[in-house]
């Protein structure tokens, strides 16, 4: 291969490479934000289908109660919701870093009473993205 089509080769395929890669993370940009939304609007209309649908199903919710560890799993996170009533808590997302499969998202959810800070780790499947876990802190407002 000669230098000159070398140097062809590298300034043609680069920036095709490269706008495929911003397409790609693009649309997986649009599915993290579609993931979350269920997830939000879900534990905001107590959509239980709608919950579930944004998480895996081995997915857990960890946080710190009076300074011990707990977890919850998928189903006693999803049962602590009442089906079809709606809570008042508002919803947003504050931050995300994608990397391939992977993606990690900072959600604040405002309550009456409380702030919750989420830390939400997605994974991607397939053509899907899933909440694989939750991590959460509490504040009283």
């Amino acid at each position: 291969m000669t230098p000159l089509f070398f140097a062809f080769t590298l300034l043609v395929t680069t920036p095709l490479d490269q706008t495929a890669l911003m397409k790609q993370v693009d649309y997986d940009a649009v599915n993290v934000a579609r993931c979350v939304n269920d997830y939000l609007a879900g534990t905001a209309a107590g959509n239980k289908i709608q919950i579930r649908n944004a998480f895996l199903p081995n997915a857990g919710l960890q946080f710190i109660r009076d300074g011990k560890p707990m977890r919850y799993t998928l189903d006693e996170y999803v049962d602590g919701f009442k089906d079809g009533a709606a809570n008042d808590r508002r919803g947003r997302m504050v931050a995300s870093d994608i990397t391939g499969t992977a993606a990690m998202v900072k959600v604040e959810i405002h309550t009456p009473g409380r702030l919750f800070t989420d830390y939400l780790v997605l994974l991607k499947v397939g053509d899907d993205w899933k909440i694989a876990e939750k991590i959460c802190f509490i504040a009283a407002k």
